[in-house]
Formats: C-alpha cells, sequence, structure tokens
C-alpha cells in the first residue's frame, strides 16, 4: 500500500480522556465524571459515532449508579480519523480500567476482587437502561488472574523488574442493522450459501457453513459458498462486515435461511410419505419418521426427485434485522479482557511483554480456533497502540508517515507465552447461543500493560504509546 493511503487518509482517534471516580470504603462504585475529547481530524467522517461509542461505554463494564459522561468530536488541521479495530474504545478503557486499580491500591482490595464487586451482571442495567445479556465477566477474570498467577507479585530490585497487570472492557456492538441470506439445496445433495459477508481471513464463512450445516444437520463438507461472493447480483444484501457483527447478525440470517429451507424439504417429504411434517426427524442427512427410522429420504434423494418434477430453484431465504429484532435495542456486548506480565529495564525504560492472555465471552464458540485467532490477532493490534504506534504531526503534517519511523507490531513484540481463554455465556439470541468477539481483547491491553508497568517500578503511564522515553521520564520524575 502507497504511504497516502495508510497514514493520509483514515486514522485513528487521538484523544484525551478526563475522570473522575467516586467509591465507598469497601468498594462499591457510587459516580463517575468522565470527558472525553476526540480528535477527528479536517473532517468527520464517521468520528461522532466513534465519540458516542466510547463515551456511552465510559462507566465501564461495572454497575455505576451516578455517572455524567460528555464526549467531543473535535475538528483539527489533522488528517481524518474514524472507524478503527476497537472503535474509539481503547482510549477511554485506558482511564477507567487504571482507575480501578489506582482504587483498589488506594483502598487496599484485591485488584480482581474490586473489579468482581462491582461487574454488570445477567440481568442488571446498562448506565444507558440497556439489560444485561451474556456477559460472562467474572468467569473470565478469575481464569486471567489464575493464568498470570495475579496474586504471586514478586517486586524485583534489580536493573530489570518485573510487575503483572490485568484490565477488562466492555463494548456495544452495532444497533439497526440487517443482514439477508440464501441457502440453496443442489442437486448432489449439497448446499450453497448466498451471503454477502466479505472472508478477509476472519473464517466468516467457515462460520457461516458450520451454522448451516448444523441446522441443516449435515456434515460440514456438504456445504459451501458460491465462488462469486459477495456479487450485487447474486448475493442479498448485507449492511456491513465490520463491528464484530457478522456471527450474530449475518450467522441468525443464515440459520433462519437453512431453517426455512429444511421445513420445505420436510413438507415435501412429508407429501411423499402421506404423513405429518411435525412427524419427521432430521439427522446426518436424512429425513424420517420420528419412531421410524428405516423409513425416509436423504437430502440428495428428496433433490432428486424434486427436480425431476420442478425445474425451479429449492431455496431458503434469512433476514436478521427485523421489527421483532429491532426490539433488543442492541444485538449483543462484547465482553472481554487481558492479563500481561512484564519486564521493565529501568536503565533504559524498555518495556518487555513475557506473557500475554486474551479472553472473550464467545457466547457459544462455535468454531474454537478462529474464535482464539481472531481474539490473539486483536490482542497484537492492542501490542501496537500501547507500545508503538504513534502519528506524530508539527503544524497539521504528519512526519514519521511511513514504516520505517511508525513502527507496527512484530513478531519479536509478541510474547512467546500468548494463550487464548474462552468463555462461553450462551446469548439467548444469537445463532446456536454465539455473539461476536473480535474485538474483545484489544481495548483492555494497553491498560492491563499500564497497569503491569505500575506493579513493576511504581510508574503510572497515562500517555500512549508507552515508549522507553516516557517510561525513564516518568521514573526520572518519581
Amino acid at each position: 500500500m502507497r504511504r497516502e493511503e495508510v497514514f493520509l487518509t483514515v486514522t485513528k482517534h487521538a484523544s484525551v480522556v478526563r475522570m473522575k471516580t467516586g467509591a465507598k470504603r469497601d468498594g462499591t462504585l457510587v459516580a463517575r465524571l468522565a470527558e472525553l475529547y476526540y480528535d477527528t481530524g479536517a473532517f468527520a467522517e464517521n468520528g461522532p459515532n466513534v465519540v458516542h461509542k466510547a463515551t456511552l461505554t465510559s462507566a465501564g463494564p461495572y454497575r455505576t449508579p451516578h455517572i455524567q459522561a460528555d464526549g467531543y468530536c473535535i475538528l483539527t488541521n489533522k488528517p481524518s480519523a474514524g472507524a478503527f479495530r476497537g472503535y474509539g474504545v481503547p482510549q477511554v478503557a485506558l482511564a477507567y480500567e487504571t482507575h480501578m486499580d489506582m482504587l483498589a491500591e488506594r483502598l487496599g482490595i484485591d485488584s480482581v476482587e474490586l473489579r468482581i464487586k462491582n461487574l454488570l451482571r445477567e440481568g442488571d442495567r446498562h448506565p444507558t437502561g440497556i439489560t444485561m445479556h451474556s456477559v460472562g465477566y467474572e468467569e473470565l477474570l478469575r481464569k486471567l488472574g489464575g493464568e498470570i498467577h495475579l496474586e504471586a507479585r514478586r517486586k524485583g530490585r534489580g536493573k530489570k523488574r518485573r510487575g503483572k497487570g490485568i484490565a477488562c472492557m466492555i463494548k456495544a456492538s452495532n444497533t439497526e442493522t440487517q443482514s439477508e441470506a440464501k441457502v440453496q439445496a443442489n442437486r448432489d445433495g449439497t448446499f450453497t450459501v448466498f451471503s454477502a459477508t466479505v472472508e478477509m481471513g476472519q473464517g466468516a464463512e467457515t462460520v457461516m457453513a458450520q451454522i448451516a450445516a448444523e441446522e441443516l444437520g449435515v456434515p460440514l463438507k456438504g456445504v459451501a459458498f458460491i465462488p462469486q461472493r459477495p456479487d450485487t447480483d447474486l448475493t442479498p444484501f448485507d449492511a456491513m462486515t465490520t463491528a464484530s457483527r457478522s456471527t450474530f447478525c449475518m450467522g441468525n440470517a443464515v440459520r433462519r435461511a437453512a431453517k426455512n429451507l429444511k421445513e420445505k424439504f420436510l413438507e415435501f417429504a412429508a407429501d411423499l410419505m402421506e404423513i405429518s411434517s411435525q412427524d419427521l426427524r432430521v439427522e446426518n442427512g436424512r429425513v424420517f419418521a420420528a419412531g421410524a427410522a428405516a423409513r425416509g429420504f436423504t437430502y440428495k434423494e428428496l433433490a432428486a426427485r424434486h427436480f425431476s418434477h420442478n425445474q425451479n430453484e429449492l431455496i431458503g431465504s434469512g433476514f436478521y434485522g427485523d421489527e421483532e429484532d429491532a426490539k433488543t435495542v442492541l444485538p449483543f456486548w462484547l465482553v472481554g479482557g487481558c492479563a500481561v506480565e512484564v519486564e521493565v529495564d529501568t536503565e533504559t525504560g524498555a518495556v518487555k511483554l513475557l506473557k500475554l492472555v486474551g479472553g472473550a465471552d464467545a457466547g457459544k464458540a462455535i468454531n474454537p480456533r478462529l474464535c482464539e485467532g481472531q481474539v490473539r490477532g486483536d490482542a497484537t493490534i492492542g501490542i501496537g497502540q500501547a507500545l508503538l504506534e504513534e502519528l506524530k504531526f508539527i503544524d497539521g503534517q504528519p512526519v514519521n508517515a511511513s514504516f520505517l519511523h511508525y513502527p507496527l507490531p512484530s513478531f519479536q513484540d509478541v510474547p512467546d507465552d500468548f494463550p487464548v481463554l474462552l468463555v462461553e455465556q450462551p446469548h439467548k439470541d444469537g445463532p446456536f447461543g454465539a455473539k461476536g468477539l473480535a474485538e474483545s481483547a484489544l481495548p483492555a491491553v494497553p491498560a492491563a500493560i499500564a497497569n503491569a508497568i505500575y506493579d513493576a517500578v511504581g510508574v503510572r503511564i497515562q500517555e500512549l504509546p508507552i515508549t522507553p522515553e516516557r517510561v525513564l521520564r516518568a521514573l526520572t520524575e518519581k
């Protein structure tokens, strides 16, 4: 990609977050005041939406009875800022998760226990008024803390000192989005999915095929995508492939399409067998009478009979985003966290990641390996934001707009010990309980690293990226 495409188009939002948090002596949160200032550049682009999402999550994943949060999208003479993974949440998460550690230290309470005491739980109301559902925070936090043995802190005295940190996050998914899908039966008994969700390496096509196969009751190898996708002449409408929404929104559409097609097969088989479709079952690609498994047809046999007498396509349609779906206001919350162990060189200020554990509530992990890959990739972007990436300006012009001067995380920056934890709190409206998780680790990574650095050397770094120069400056001023 050219320099102009990467650095002079849409960038991430530089921001300033001011926050005050009030709590009782027992650690119960009572109030929060937050002011968010996001630099959106010369043109608004998607900036107002980014600031809106960040502001509504400024309470974090915690019960906070009194909150005032004001977000400002500010026009400047810099390149436009817009949507990026995390959608403005990493900036505010650094503030509220630093506050949680500061509060725990002030009150003499374990940082994990303080978080758990205040967590939003099933049925609680978020400050926006939305009822919480599928929020497995406590299980996730306890597992994250256990993975790095957070309770076993070792204070070093030499040149290199180690510290541990933890953080969690919350992010809203997109509202009022629509997805439509079709599933077609082929003459050979296989099935084809028509979906406009864009496969860009995240594994969306694999997950959609798994959802269709599970609903139809056939092996995964019997389901494929059309070769031309997405193609507006062939594939139905999808709002976007962003915001970690595909598994939930398009997944629901695919499942409904597969269910619609299955019902057509059941009706066809019921006519052939002269029984009610209610008395039929589907298993391993075969439709049979309940209590009489030998009496039935395979999908392939039914398709052959259909196409021998009828040239019409055998296809099912599914839609997500109708008025009934819209009653939920917000499809789902992204629930995640991160725990790290770092080593800080007190002579150079260099920060080395020894271990990073990314975690997420998947609802239901339809494909655990792909889920782990999403969380690991998400956390790697968080490493870049925490330790490396900074676009610098003089008089509104970028002065480090090249990959030579704007470093991205490489294999040298990613720890060898890099596990992923998945918890499953099924979502009642998700396909088989699943929901999105592709932005569940990133917002927590900078905060966890900042908390670990404080644990190691006793200085709070409140500006990203946490460069060696900033660490040394903080140590000097300590």
